[in-house]
């Protein structure tokens, strides 16, 4: 691009010419490099624009005359402008009556029109405008006071209007842009959105329960289990933090001692069978269920998911739940079903000493009694 070719009052880089603050030593648009696009020409205390005032650069998208003192615009003053995009004239003193050669700019997207002396909107302030292609126009720090919105309707493509600190004391119609039909749609989709929203985290929050829930949904069985034969003696629930615990203290007991058959998933899961399919069939198949309570029972998402299905089986099978405290575990740290269930069942707390061992134990045959004598 070729230099301004007045350098002292116009400053050129590219496709942008700056002609701004001349202190009103510039009243004309002077001869510029023709493929200049975005024009600057703020700050020159010009209170009207002539015809034919933009010749020199047509190929103008962006056009800058804020801080003009502009009163008036003659009808054809933005005539050779047939590109222009974007309009800001901030900081003069127009009235709507002096823009009419502006709403007749059909290339117009975005008009700026802050600080100037606009009146109260009314119904014919847009009429007979060709501002189809207008998407933004902001009026802020006016005096429009009252505010018609009917006023913006002939402006079919608006879809941002900005009135700040206009005093607006009257607003009459409805002040949504979009239409009531977009405005319908948007409300829908924002319903939308926070209902999907809240039956996420419903769904996160209780995944576990709605598991169990579809599961017996799919997978019922029927309630005669008394009357049937049961593989396992019992089936032990623990997490893997616990594990060393149950093989090395547990299962020598009550395999080794009571010779009875304990279900450990570890062991005795069918593998390539889903482990949900792998629960249900082993507690299903075990008289008594065992569960060793602990802070990292509570931490267990599959250890929550076994006791959720156990509670289910307590509800159809009398004292089939056996409850061991392994670690001592503050309320706060156990989920909801664990506190239920340590509140409504007897359970057995381990200790390592001999005397509690030994006690420990006792009680524990008496609640695998039946399962013993059989």
């Amino acid at each position: 691009m070729s230099p301004c070719f007045d350098e002292g009052r116009c400053r050129c880089n590219n496709i942008t010419a700056d002609c701004s603050s001349n202190n009103g030593s510039l009243t004309y648009v002077p001869r510029l490099p023709i493929d200049v696009q975005v024009f600057n020409f703020s700050s020159n205390n010009l209170s009207h624009i002539p015809d034919g005032f933009f010749s020199n650069v047509s190929q103008v998208w962006l056009l800058d005359l804020c801080q003009n003192g502009l009163t008036s615009l003659s009808p054809r003053a933005f005539q050779e402008l047939q590109n222009l995009t974007t309009l800001f004239l901030n900081g003069n003193s127009l009235i709507y009556k002096a823009l009419t050669p502006v709403f007749h700019i059909r290339s117009l997207t975005n008009l700026q029109i802050l600080c100037n002396n606009l009146s109260p909107m009314d119904l014919e302030t847009f009429s007979n405008n060709s501002l189809g292609a207008l998407t933004l126009l902001n009026v802020s720090l006016n005096n429009i006071g009252s505010l018609y919105m009917k006023s913006l309707e002939p402006l079919k493509g608006l879809r941002y209007f900005i009135a700040q600190q206009n005093k607006l004391y009257n607003l009459t119609s409805s002040a949504c842009l979009l239409g009531q039909a977009a405005a319908s749609f948007t409300i829908a989709v924002i319903i939308i959105v926070l209902v999907v929203f809240i039956i996420s985290i419903v769904f996160f929050r209780y995944r576990w329960h709605l598991r169990l829930v579809m599961y017996e949904w799919f997978h019922h069985r029927s309630s005669q289990e008394q009357l049937r034969h049961f593989t396992n003696d019992v089936f032990v629930s623990y997490s893997e933090e616990d594990r060393k615990w149950v093989m090395q203290e547990l299962l020598p007991v009550v395999e080794g001692e009571w010779n009875l058959r304990a279900c450990v998933h570890e062991r005795d899961f069918i593998p390539g069978k889903h482990i949900v399919d792998n629960i249900a069939d082993c507690v299903q198949d075990s008289r008594k269920i065992l569960m060793v309570f602990s802070p990292d029972y509570a931490r267990s998402e599959w250890c929550q998911f076994e006791l959720k299905y156990c509670q289910c089986c307590v509800m159809d099978r009398d004292e089939v739940l056996v409850l061991v405290l392994l670690h001592e575990t503050e309320s706060r740290d156990m989920t909801s079903a664990m506190f239920a269930v340590m509140k409504t069942t007897t359970y057995i707390e381990w200790a390592s000493t001999v005397d509690a061992a030994n006690s420990f134990w006792g009680r524990l045959s008496l609640a695998l009694d039946c399962v013993i004598s059989s």
